[in-house]
């Protein structure tokens, strides 16, 4: 006896490979079965980023809306847009640009230092990084921690002129007001000093201000008669000086007289005076300092000179005498020249 098998009415068949049945829509699936659609993939609901690959969990929206990540989402791949607006604060390791054309080196800015370039941790050429006193350092080349160059360090030269030479990060001042300054180093306590015979401002140890005194008495005797007479000489050196003198002047044999004082370049002679003074007085006793004669005068050397204090009188007989003493009491008259260097 054969055995035939029959369909069932209404009995359903499932769909294989081979044969078309009736599917039951689950899964990843929904809809109907004459129309289902995808709601998921590998158990993921489209919209929705599952917390365990950094979502909240909760679809925001689909098709072209907005995706709500978690705190600490994980993403991989290449994240794109065409425009895409950031809002809040974007943390990262580094930050790595494409670059435009043109421009497309790698570079990447990698944080900041309180100063100067990373001293640790490893770079790639092109890495930047800001510290924060304002400086920027660019890593040249790689390695731990790499070679880095200061953006801006090196300093424009320009080429300086009038009274300094050299350029804006080497200048010299070589000269004042057009003088030329000496190249020669300058010892402790020097001043800058002009110096005439080099036309320089030269160093110089300032003078203290040599006090040379003398006293004018006659180491031989009173002299006497209407020429020039020399009382003293002192060679004095290249600079400004400041003479003081004061002579008081008798006669030993009485009688009216007047007296010249002088200072200058010549013994007994008038020639190259550089100060003078007159004194005169009336016929009296001998023996006394009747004139008081003073000199108070700038003058300057122009190099090593020896200075004559000359003196003459209109007394045609007797013999004068300057005194190195008061003789009167009370006039209390010393006689003395003071040559004092002052520049």
């Amino acid at each position: 006896m054969s055995t035939s098998i029959y369909p069932v009415p209404n009995a359903v068949i499932p769909a294989t490979t081979t044969v078309q049945g009736i599917v039951q829509l689950a899964g990843d699936l929904g809809g109907t079965a004459s129309s289902p659609t995808v709601v998921s993939v590998a158990d993921v609901t489209v919209g929705t980023l599952a917390v365990t690959n950094g979502g909240t969990g909760t679809t925001t929206s689909t098709g072209s809306g907005s995706l709500v990540l978690s705190a600490s989402p994980t993403l991989t791949g290449t994240v794109s847009g065409a425009s895409a607006t950031w809002t809040g604060e974007d943390k990262a390791a580094d930050f790595k640009a494409t670059g435009l054309t043109g421009a497309t080196a790698a570079s990447r800015y990698v944080g900041a230092t309180a100063s100067g370039a990373p001293t640790t941790g490893t770079f790639a050429v092109g890495d930047f990084i800001i510290d924060q006193t304002g400086k920027v350092y660019v890593c040249t080349v790689a390695g731990t921690p790499g070679t880095w160059v200061q953006v801006g360090a090196t300093t424009t030269s320009v080429t300086m002129g009038g009274d300094v030479t050299g350029n804006s990060a080497t200048s010299t001042v070589a000269k004042l007001q057009g003088v030329t300054v000496s190249t020669t180093a300058p010892t402790s306590n020097q001043v800058l000093t002009y110096n005439s015979g080099t036309t320089s401002w030269t160093p110089t140890t300032p003078s203290a201000g040599a006090l040379n005194y003398f006293n004018l008495s006659l180491a031989t005797a009173p002299w006497s008669g209407t020429s020039p007479y020399n009382i003293t000489s002192q060679s004095l050196t290249a600079g400004t000086w400041l003479v003081i003198l004061n002579a008081a002047i008798g006669s030993l044999s009485g009688g009216a007289a007047n007296v010249d004082i002088w200072v200058g370049t010549a013994s007994a002679s008038t020639t190259g005076m550089v100060a003078t003074a007159s004194g005169g007085y009336a016929s009296t006793a001998s023996g006394y300092p009747l004139a008081n004669i003073g000199i108070n005068r700038v003058f300057t050397v122009a190099s090593t000179t020896t200075y004559y204090v000359n003196a003459q009188t209109d007394l045609p007989s007797g013999s004068l005498k300057i005194y190195t003493a008061g003789v009167v009491t009370g006039l209390g008259s010393v006689s003395r020249v003071t040559f004092l260097q002052i520049g």
